[in-house]
């Protein structure tokens, strides 16, 4: 009887231990692979700027230590003027001339059908590279001293203007104390013209200003105001009394096989290329014009050239080359 008991309890303790075993062993399993499912893991570092017009790219590493799992990516807060592939998680493009900000809040993470990882959240800042509207050119120069009356005035910038932007107030040409000048503004892609409502004051400054409402067909600004000054020229100068033009030409330069020259006549004018007026000389080759002549009314640019006619001026030859005579003051003595 005793002996049975002995042999029952060791049977009872036999059976806890191995309860106790098989319930640990399923212990161990939850601690290690549970449903045999390994996260996947993301990694890399994105560029954080990148500027207008220039191409981005980022391309993560990612993997799974199960090999048969596929993954995909996914993105949050992409960028509108960026591509992104699911598949290889690259994220691509260029942003253009209107794409300056900052980007915040990216995020990048992969996933293989159960579980997912992702990148810290990250920022691209787009640079605007723009490059700032510049005045290039233009005419009267600075501090010119011998601008002529009827002048107009010419501004050349480094692109193309947005025409809207030229106003009245944005471009001012100003006389002594400040008066300003009523003027006809005119824009040509990168070239504002002022011209004057009336000739210019003798012996006159004036200041041109262009403010920094001025703007490029692209939005881009002037760093600050620009302004230059120059002064007109004495009033005498333009008295046609004052004035000669010397010119002279030979037979073979006015040419025409179609007629034989019975004289010649002068053109004259202020435009290269358009010269309408002109006087006749006969058969001579050579003239002193005076001011008088060909309508001198101020200095400046004049433009000649010379053409052959026949006995009755029924047939005329092709213009000789045009010449231009830049007529400038010769002061002697106190102005």
């Amino acid at each position: 009887m005793k002996q049975s008991t002995i042999i029952t309890r060791f049977l009872l303790a036999s059976l806890i231990s191995v309860l106790l075993l098989a319930c640990a062993s399923e212990n161990n399993d939850d601690n290690g692979k549970g449903d045999g499912n390994q996260v996947p893991v993301i990694s890399g570092t994105p560029a954080t700027t990148v500027n207008e017009g220039s191409a981005y790219h980022f391309t993560p590493t990612a993997s799974d230590g199960d090999s048969d799992d596929s993954l995909t990516f996914a993105i949050s807060n992409k960028p509108a003027w960026a591509s992104f592939n699911n598949q290889m998680g690259v994220l691509r493009g260029t942003p253009g001339l209107d794409d300056a900000a900052d980007y915040n809040n990216i995020i990048i993470s992969v996933s293989d059908g159960s579980a997912s990882a992702q990148l810290p959240a990250f920022t691209i800042t787009v640079v605007d590279v723009s490059p700032a509207l510049e005045v290039n050119t233009h005419s009267p120069t600075t501090l010119a001293n011998d601008t002529a009356l009827h002048s107009n005035i010419t501004i050349t910038f480094n692109a193309p203007l947005d025409m809207a932007t030229v106003t009245s107030t944005s471009v001012t040409l100003q006389g002594t104390s400040n008066t300003a000048i009523q003027t006809t503004l005119s824009t040509n892609n990168q070239t504002i013209t002022i011209d004057p409502a009336s000739n210019l004051e003798p012996l006159t400054t004036y200041t041109v200003t262009i403010t920094t409402a001025v703007t490029s067909a692209d939005g881009a600004v002037l760093d600050r105001d620009y302004s230059w000054g120059f002064t007109t020229v004495e009033s005498s100068v333009i008295d046609p009394s004052r004035v000669t033009v010397n010119l002279g030409w030979n037979a073979g330069d006015v040419t025409n096989t179609d007629i034989s020259p019975s004289g010649y006549s002068i053109y004259y004018g202020r435009q290269s290329g358009s010269l309408t007026d002109n006087i006749d000389v006969g058969m001579t080759t050579s003239r002193a014009l005076s001011g008088s002549e060909f309508n001198f009314t101020d200095i400046g640019e004049y433009y000649f050239h010379v053409v052959a006619y026949n006995v009755d001026k029924s047939l005329f030859s092709a213009p000789s080359t045009e010449v231009m005579i830049d007529i400038r003051p010769q002061f002697t003595g106190q102005k």
